[in-house]
């Protein structure tokens, strides 16, 4: 970061590589896309859509109560 200081920071990591995806979350991906099942209303009685279950999961993470997920951040915005 040039300006901040006299020493200069090199990154050895590349930034703009995302980690690859372990082969288990590429299976369950498809699964899940072959079910069809792709919408949170899209559940039969009794089953909790997948969005439900990411949003509980993420916010036992961050421990928090709630977490809504959204498919933008268009979307997001228009939250009040």
């Amino acid at each position: 970061m040039k300006g901040t200081s006299e020493e200069t920071l090199i990154f050895e990591k590349e930034f703009t590589r995302q980690e690859p995806l372990p082969q288990a979350a590429i299976d369950r991906v498809t699964e899940i896309l072959q079910s069809g099942r792709l919408h949170r209303y899209n559940t039969v009685k009794g089953e909790v859509a997948e969005a439900s279950l990411l949003e509980q999961e993420y916010a036992d993470y961050v421990g928090s109560t709630y977490c809504a997920g959204f498919s933008s951040c268009g979307s997001a915005s228009m939250l009040h």
